[in-house]
């Protein structure tokens, strides 16, 4: 084999140095989260998952991520050009979970899954001693009496005028409050700005100190933190189970569809009060 004439090994040399001086640039720009859109390089985000059960398929604009297990949890995906992203959740046997997400160039968007099952349990309380119906749930006297009192107590009402200083909170959870003002029901956080959590940011670059989780439609009654949302009932409608997120569209499902029944959380458990009977829902 002839070697190479001087000429052949200075295009060479000339082609690989040009090689490596476009490259290198390139790989810096990729490995800074840059990438490369119509004719420039855009920087990218990432958006992380978090599923809180197993046998959930994650998609983002209609493509698979993962299936959750007992192991995998959370799914992050990165090099996401700036812009808004469909994230859904998908199990058998529950509501259908979709997020409108926006993702902003070098940060990362963080959401939490809301899966609540489409069939819960209602049973109607009864004092009985031995098994009953699957309809029935048997308690004690005793246990019977503190859903009584639970109901007994009155629950905090909201001034029909009144702002964060006057308002009192129908319930407190991690910083988060619920105020019912107006008929309307209302979360705020109460602690530093800055340290408001993913919930309460329509992007990651605007937050909110508040947002409605119930206005206008109808009259909210009564409100707690339940299942990792948000329980409610109205005078019209009965009771339900809303998503505590202010990007769209929150979940919100109904639990008990019976206008004037009330709810009290005894114990951790959904209690209900349709006229003189009580009844208990379970299933999250």
């Amino acid at each position: 084999m002839k070697p190479l004439s001087r000429r052949t090994r200075f295009i060479y040399l000339a082609v690989s140095i040009t090689a490596f001086l476009f490259t290198v640039p390139v790989a810096v720009f990729y490995a800074s989260g840059y990438r490369f859109n119509g004719l420039s390089f855009v920087e990218t985000g990432g958006v992380y998952v978090s599923v809180p059960l197993s046998d959930a398929s994650v998609f983002i604009n209609g493509k698979e991520e993962g299936v959750s297990s007992l192991f995998t949890r959370s799914f992050y995906t990165d090099n996401l050009i700036a812009g808004t992203y469909a994230v859904q959740v998908s199990r058998e046997g529950y509501y259908p979970w979709v997020k409108k997400l926006t993702v902003e160039a070098r940060i990362v968007t963080d959401v939490f899954a809301f899966l609540v099952p489409q069939s819960t349990l209602i049973r109607e309380i009864e004092i009985r001693e031995g098994d009953t119906a699957s309809t029935t749930r048997a308690v004690s006297k005793n246990e019977y009496n503190t859903f009584v009192k639970a109901f007994a107590r009155k629950i905090v009402s909201a001034p029909t005028q009144g702002g964060m200083a006057t308002s009192t909170p129908v319930d407190t959870r991690a910083g988060a409050e619920l105020y019912i003002e107006d008929g309307n029901l209302i979360v705020r956080w109460m602690k530093d700005p800055q340290s408001v959590p993913s919930s309460f940011c329509i992007k990651p670059s605007s937050c909110v100190q508040e947002f409605f989780i119930e206005k206008g439609r109808e009259t909210t009654t009564h409100a707690q933190f339940f299942a990792g949302g948000v329980v409610y009932s109205t005078k019209e409608s009965g009771i339900f189970l809303a998503e505590n997120d202010v990007r769209p569209v929150p979940l919100v499902v109904p639990l008990y569809s019976r206008p004037g029944a009330q709810f009290r959380i005894v114990n951790g458990a959904l209690i209900v009060k349709d006229g003189s009977a009580f009844y208990d829902i379970s299933g999250f």
